[in-house]
């Protein structure tokens, strides 16, 4: 396994695609004004892709990871105890690490817990 995160058993990230122009291109248009797909794909520990799902441009991180199959899955079958990774353009949930936010990072729990991670 690959991932220096304890109990980690994946990773998660979106990205955008540019796509032709659709003829009925309503919601295929993303936050950077164009044409697009957004990808979310999953990979376990191994580097493999254990899920992958495509929405409209307009679509966030956050609107694919609620909509995906992947999420229930996760709440059906991963022990509470597990995690997947995910960036900051995704919500604190049971099962999804995201980085800590701005706020969180200026207090003296995270300068703390950033020190000692990387001893």
């Amino acid at each position: 396994m690959r991932f220096a995160f304890p109990n980690a058993v994946a990773a998660v990230d979106g990205t955008l695609v540019e796509v032709e122009r659709p003829s009925e291109h309503e919601g295929w248009y993303c936050r950077k004004a164009f044409p697009a797909v957004n990808i979310q794909a999953c990979v376990d520990g191994n580097m493999d892709f254990v899920s992958c799902s495509i929405r409209p441009g307009a679509a966030n991180d956050q609107f694919n990871w609620n909509s995906s199959g992947l999420r229930r899955v996760v709440l059906r079958n991963i022990p509470k105890e597990y995690h997947i990774l995910g960036d900051a353009g995704y919500q604190k949930w049971a099962h999804l690490l995201i980085p800590f936010s701005e706020r969180e990072a200026a207090t003296d729990d995270y300068s703390t817990f950033g020190t000692r991670s990387r001893e």
